[in-house]
């Protein structure tokens, strides 16, 4: 007995250091980007540099984030993912302590565009990894749990940022992210094991890649879903890339605010993907995007008609993009599972070929956020106004399409046809 207990305590000690790690590794991504945008003004300040040239720092490192995803899935294919997360890890480490020593705003964003390398080989091989452990349901509530603590360091993030930039400016930042990432480094090499069992060699040959990523770009399906869910994330990037400018600068709010402020924003994201674990079984998937983008448009023009009619206010602004956010939280997990719904054998490569779809359009919009900014809160505004009308459009379209049987629900298969296949570590 005594004996079995020890080894039921290995293995939920197993179990907490991997569920941590999963969580550091796809929590990365969002820390990298939200810790230091307390910082944004005061990095222009240093180099004497414009917001757009400051967004730089963003709209590169959502961009390599984007490019890379369709390479570095497939060498963890090919590799395992193990020496593809230990060296994305070490290159996270080193760019981060590369940001922090700084000395022009070129060096700065030639360090982001390393750091999202590192973290896209983090969050690829993660998501890839609880594939590899699980079935398709367990792997699902982990996920949730994962997500969960994600959700914790949303909020955290950008509220530490503030603090770190009002106590010790906008290097501390970047030297806690390396810290980070170190301990990251450090438990993964000591508690992650090699999870893929079946490495392919074919994995990167570039007709194999060219030919997966074609046939799925080809699907109504995927296309319709990744709009929506695309839409729904360069909205929150617009505000992510512009609103360090607008709130601090503009509206004069104190960075250790901002961060607070910029956490509560944060919460509309969480309650909707709460309402979405609530409403979807029972409307569908098409239905909840298409709920989504309703609530995320009106809220946006909100935002827009305050703007036009001169409300220079932090509350027109964080009021309406809560609510934003919370629409966001029901278009994004109804997009992603749409999207890849109809290829349970090259989920990996969908996931990934979104990806990309998602990162190029908010790194776009990062750069348009930039070179729009007025001094006034109209650009951001009408930006966020337009994406959430692509928003709602796409998911009504999905919805329609839905009700006249176009493509199949994800989570309801066609009656009389039969779910496709789904792949676990035992096929």
């Amino acid at each position: 007995m005594g004996a079995e207990r020890r080894g039921e305590s290995a293995s939920a000690a197993i179990a907490g250091a991997t569920l941590f790690l999963l969580t550091a590794l796809l929590g990365l991504q969002p820390l990298s980007t939200d810790l230091y945008l307390p910082s944004l003004p005061a990095i222009g300040t240093q180099f004497g540099a414009t917001p757009i040239a400051v967004q730089s720092t963003l709209s590169v490192f959502m961009l390599a984030f984007a490019v890379f995803q369709l390479v570095v899935g497939p060498m963890s294919d090919r590799f395992g993912r193990r020496p593809i997360v230990l060296g994305g890890l070490a290159m996270f480490v080193l760019a981060s302590i590369a940001g922090a020593a700084a000395q022009s705003l070129g060096w700065l964003v030639a360090a982001r565009l390393v750091q999202a390398i590192g973290v896209c080989c983090a969050v690829l091989c993660a998501r890839a990894i609880v594939r590899d452990l699980y079935a398709p349901e367990p792997g699902t509530r982990v996920l949730a749990r994962v997500m969960g603590w994600m959700g914790v360091v949303t909020l955290v993030g950008p509220v530490a940022g503030g603090a770190l930039q009002s106590l010790f400016g906008w290097r501390a930042a970047f030297a806690a992210l390396a810290a980070i990432g170190l301990l990251v480094l450090l438990t993964a090499a000591r508690v992650l094991d090699e999870t893929n069992a079946h490495r392919n060699p074919l994995a990167t040959r570039p007709r194999e890649l060219v030919l997966n990523y074609t046939t799925i770009a080809r699907s109504r399906a995927f296309r319709a879903y990744a709009l929506a869910a695309t839409a729904s994330y360069t909205s929150l990037f617009s505000f992510i890339s512009g609103s360090s400018f607008l709130l601090i600068q503009v509206l004069a709010m104190p960075p250790a605010l901002f961060g607070v402020v910029f956490g509560g924003v944060t919460l509309g994201f969480m309650t909707g993907t709460l309402l979405t674990r609530r409403f979807q079984p029972r409307l569908g998937i098409a239905a909840t995007a298409a709920a989504g983008g309703i609530v995320s448009v009106l809220a946006g023009w909100t935002m827009a008609a305050l703007a036009l009619a001169g409300v220079a206010h932090v509350g027109a602004i964080v009021v309406p993009m809560f609510f934003v956010l919370v629409g966001h939280g029901l278009v994004q997990p109804s997009g992603q599972i749409g999207a890849i719904s109809e290829f349970p054998r090259d989920a990996g490569a969908a996931a990934a070929l979104l990806g990309f779809a998602m990162f190029i359009a908010a790194a776009i919009a990062g750069w348009w956020v930039g070179a729009s900014h007025d001094g006034t809160t109209l650009p951001l505004s009408l930006t966020v106004a337009a994406i959430t009308t692509l928003t709602a459009a796409s998911g009504i379209r999905l919805l329609h399409a839905e009700r006249r049987g176009t493509w199949r629900d994800a989570l309801a298969p066609v009656p009389g046809k039969a779910a496709a296949p789904v792949p676990t570590r035992n096929d």
